[in-house]
């Protein structure tokens, strides 16, 4: 529990770290998409980056009942092509929570059986000093209720680097 709160913590102040600009940035579509044991998961809403060295990014979508929520917090993960596995350490973390089941399912170090990686992919510069961030990612996460699911074709496209 500690390790999520210092990820969700990091994935805060990452997400609100601005920059002062005269020029106003054109708004530019960010967002996580995936495929869950074969069916497509597009969030509505997607934030993140890089910042101080570390990688985090979030996505939601809306569902009945609330949202889906996906959250990658990983500290010292950011060099572009290298495939970081999310069970090597407590240092990062993938965790997605499925509003309906009220299902948490995570990859980590401390999640027996699950296993993954994180790509980054490549960074774009956007308008003004802004640059994005765009990575793959795929896996086998394990459910608080003892179920896996398998992620495959996972997206993480335009989230701001700082």
């Amino acid at each position: 529990m500690k390790t999520y709160l210092f990820f969700l913590l990091l994935l805060c102040s990452i997400s609100s770290c601005s920059k002062s600009s005269d020029a106003t940035p054109v708004p530019t579509v960010s967002y996580i998409s995936m495929k869950i044991n074969g069916v497509e998961w597009k969030s509505s809403v997607g934030s993140g980056g890089i910042g101080s060295g570390n990688f985090a990014a979030t996505g939601t979508l809306d569902v009945t009942g609330g949202k889906d929520v996906l959250v990658f917090a990983m500290v010292n993960c950011i060099a572009v092509g290298t495939a970081y596995k999310l069970e090597d350490t407590n240092d990062r973390l993938f965790q997605f929570t499925r509003s309906a089941s009220k299902v948490s399912y995570f990859i980590g170090k401390d999640t027996k059986g699950s296993t993954g990686t994180l790509t980054i992919t490549k960074t774009k510069a956007g308008a003004g000093t802004i640059t994005y961030a765009n990575a793959t990612f795929s896996g086998i996460a394990n459910g608080t209720d003892g179920s896996k699911i398998t992620i495959t074709e996972g997206k993480i496209v335009n989230s701001q680097v700082d």
